[in-house]
C-alpha cells in the first residue's frame, strides 16, 4: 500500500475553550465542549477538534505562511531517544529515554521556553507519531511520580516534519563552531562521534 504525507497547510484555531458551544460545519450543528479547539480550515469553514486530536496533527507558527521559531529545537535519537539498539525503521523506537532528559524537558517549559523535536525520522511514515507514542508513554511514567502533576510534554512541544529556526540545536551529533578558524580539520571529524559510540579511528 503507498504511503502518503499530507502537505503543510496553515489553520486557524482558538482554544481550548472555556465553555461548550455549538458549531455550525459542512456536515450540520456540532457540539464543542469545554477544552476542545476550534478550527478555520482552508475554505473558511469550522468545526471543533479534540485537545489530544488537535496536539497530534497541530503545531504553533509565526505567521500564515507557516514560518515557526522555537526557543529550542532537540534532536531526538542521542538526546532524548537512548538509541543504544540502534536504527530500525523510522517508526521503531525501542530504548528508554535518556536519564534526565525528560526532567530537563520540563525545566526547559517551566522557564517558558519554546521547544521542538526534530529527528530524521520526523519526515518518514509514522515517524512523527511514532515519537509522540514513545514520549507519551514514558511521560506518562514520570509524570506520575511529580506533584503536582503536569500536561503530557507531547501536548507541550512541537513535533515539526522539517526542522524549524532555533535559537539553539541540541544535537549528539552537533560541532559547536566558535567563529573564523574553528572548523574542525577532516582527522577531528574522523575521530568525532556521538557520545554513545565507541571512538573509531
Amino acid at each position: 500500500m503507498p504511503y502518503y504525507q499530507k502537505l503543510p497547510v496553515v489553520i486557524e484555531a482558538e482554544g481550548p475553550i472555556t465553555e461548550e458551544q455549538i458549531i455550525p460545519t459542512l456536515k450540520g450543528d456540532m457540539k464543542a465542549d469545554v477544552g476542545d479547539f476550534i478550527i478555520t480550515g482552508v475554505q473558511g469553514e469550522r468545526y471543533p477538534c479534540k485537545p489530544d486530536i488537535f496536539h497530534k496533527t497541530y503545531h504553533a507558527v509565526e505567521n500564515k505562511e507557516g514560518v515557526a521559531f522555537v526557543d529550542v529545537c532537540v534532536d531526538f535519537d542521542g538526546v532524548v531517544h537512548e538509541y543504544s539498539s540502534g536504527w530500525q525503521g523510522a517508526d521503531v523506537i525501542p530504548d528508554p529515554p535518556i536519564v534526565d532528559t525528560l526532567k530537563v524537558l520540563y525545566e526547559y517549559l517551566d522557564a517558558g521556553l519554546t521547544i521542538a523535536i526534530h529527528s530524521a525520522r520526523s519526515a518518514q511514515p509514522g515517524g512523527i507519531e511514532a515519537m509522540r507514542n514513545w514520549l507519551n508513554k514514558h511521560d506518562f511514567e514520570y509524570r506520575k511520580a511529580m506533584k503536582p502533576v503536569q500536561e503530557p510534554l507531547a501536548w507541550e512541544i512541537m513535533f515539526p516534519i522539517c526542522k524549524p529556526a532555533a535559537g539553539m540545536y541540541i544535537d549528539d551529533r552537533g560541532y559547536p563552531y566558535n567563529g573564523p578558524g574553528t572548523l574542525p580539520d577532516p582527522g577531528v571529524i574522523k575521530l568525532f562521534r556521538p557520545w554513545n559510540w565507541k571512538l573509531k579511528p
